[in-house]
């Protein structure tokens, strides 16, 4: 019987039974293949999931998984993000390609091994050595169950307003039409520019579309600024823990980085009270609302004894402000920007968690001289981003929408959070503790110092629970430990699922004496 196209593919293993002497795997395997090959199971359609498989079957799940994902190596079975798995059909196989034939009496080009995956790292620049992961498969296999992530910092995309956002798109490839089609300024889209300087102004930062800067996310701004200004050696204050991604581009641009600790009590900026004018750092880089990982806001106090910091020090300031708009109440939390008056903040945001991940767009307003040269730098990796993307976002902010549904996040973080706390309240041994935020997408989870967060992370991951460990956060060996869990993508019952697995691994990590500390050989002061 075959199935229609996006249905649940169980014609395939009706009347399925299994054959004694022959390995259960292979069995499964050939059938599904057989079903597809056949047109007994269509392309498209969903397949049962491993556990109802496993069931009707009668056999282990892990049976079944390791057959998915033989069925997915071989180009048979896709797995999508929310949707379980799906039957496919493999590409076919390419012709091999048939050797140039070269001309008579021409020279053949010298034979040469191909590089192996060593001789590749080897070849990269020196200044990368230790920020580039080592290549490692998957966490998951593909075909494997749908791991519990909550180490990805991912907003609900079903919160996103989808035909609204699609209405939009038709009407400006309606109304734009080839014009959209070509490149575009390299500073961004003029009529997008001149929405977000309108909603900066209303967050009372002095903008206009002369200092906005579009930029494929907040990420690209922080690169585009530690190219413009950073050369090796130069001096950058950070947070610890902080952005792991900024962490990376300072370090790898040679800056020597100068950390103040955001702890459970708030930030401790005496560190930066030891640094001289003749040893002034070149920037700051500070994530002051919901920061990224602890979710502490600065309070009104902290900031301006961060900015005075700043001013005294004649320095720059870099304000990451991806996840501020989450905020439950964001008038109680005005930006760095909002509180400058010298011109010296760099504001940074990004549409990624307000709208959804796949809106690469972000942006900076900084002083217009320096957003000059920034989109001169920018342009030579960048020329622009998609018009077609920019005029929908502009139409959408136009039409009022995206302020509606801004309010409407902040309301449903704000109510999952209260949820999120009570589920942690409940599973979590009680010698942790955890940040409680006014909403958002995280909770940075302390943990005592003897922790071994990479192990915990091991731990739950083969538990199907993923955590991120704090060590990904610290510009420093030692610091605030803990992990953080991303709590906004996950469905609730999952999430209590995944809570009551971490904490039983805590339950048995605390319970486990500290290790002693090692026993220092004596070294010579010669």
């Amino acid at each position: 019987m075959r199935t229609a196209h996006g249905s649940t593919a169980r014609a395939g293993f009706a009347g399925f039974a299994l054959e004694r002497g022959q390995p259960i795997g292979d069995q499964i395997v050939g059938r599904l293949m057989a079903a597809i090959r056949s047109g007994a199971v269509e392309p498209g359609s969903r397949l049962p999931s491993i556990r109802a498989l496993a069931e009707q079957l009668g056999v282990n799940r892990n049976t079944v998984a390791h057959a998915f994902r033989e069925l997915a190596e071989k180009g048979y079975v896709e797995t999508r993000f929310g949707g379980g798995s799906i039957a496919a059909r493999p590409a076919p196989t390419l012709p091999a390609a048939s050797p140039v034939q070269v001309p008579a009496g021409a020279a053949p080009a010298p034979a040469g091994a191909p590089l192996s995956e060593r001789e590749w790292e080897r070849r990269f620049a020196r200044h990368l050595n230790g920020y580039l992961s080592p290549v490692t498969p998957p966490l998951f296999p593909t075909g494997a169950p749908r791991p519990i992530n909550l180490f990805q910092m991912r907003p609900d995309t079903g919160l996103f307003p989808l035909e609204a956002f699609r209405r939009c798109l038709n009407t400006v490839l309606r109304r734009g039409g080839r014009h959209l089609l070509n490149y575009g300024s390299p500073a961004g889209y003029l009529p997008l520019r001149e929405q977000i300087a309108r909603r900066l102004r209303q967050q009372h930062i002095d903008a206009d579309p002369s200092q906005v800067l579009i930029v494929t996310g907040s990420q690209q701004g922080i690169d585009l600024l530690a190219r413009a200004f950073v050369d090796a050696g130069d001096r950058v204050v950070v947070e610890s823990p902080m952005y792991s991604i900024a962490l990376k581009i300072f370090s790898v641009n040679g800056a020597r980085l100068h950390p103040y600790a955001v702890g459970p009590e708030g930030v401790d900026l005496r560190p930066l009270e030891q640094l001289h004018p003749h040893e002034a750092p070149k920037l700051f880089y500070a994530v002051p609302n919901f920061q990224n990982p602890t979710t502490h806001s600065y309070t009104l106090e902290e900031k301006a004894a961060l900015l005075g910091h700043a001013y005294r020090l004649d320095s720059l300031v870099i304000e990451d402000a991806s996840d501020a708009e989450l905020h439950g109440e964001p008038q109680r939390w005005p930006a760095l920007a909002a509180l400058d008056r010298t011109g010296r903040v760099i504001h940074l945001n990004t549409f990624s968690k307000t709208l959804v991940p796949a809106v690469r767009v972000g942006w900076l307003c900084a002083p217009t001289p320096l957003v000059r040269r920034l989109t001169e730098l920018k342009e030579m990796t960048d020329l622009s981003q998609s018009l077609i993307l920019q005029a929908a976002i502009a139409e959408f902010m136009e039409r009022g929408i995206f302020d509606e549904h801004v309010a409407r996040l902040r309301t449903a973080y704000r109510t999952r959070m209260e949820r999120v706390l009570e589920l942690l309240e409940r599973a979590l041994p009680r010698e942790v503790s955890f940040t409680r935020p006014d909403g958002g997408l995280c909770v940075w989870v302390d943990l005592p110092a003897h922790v071994d967060v990479q192990r915990l992370f091991e731990q739950t991951r083969r538990r199907g629970v993923l955590v991120s460990p704090g060590s990904l956060y610290q510009p420093l060996a030692s610091g605030r430990n803990g992990i953080r869990l991303c709590v906004a993508a996950e469905p609730e019952e999952r999430l209590a699922e995944a809570f009551a697995i971490l904490g039983r691994e805590l339950e048995e990590v605390l319970r486990s004496p500290p290790p002693a500390p090692a026993e220092q050989e004596y070294q010579s002061m010669h």
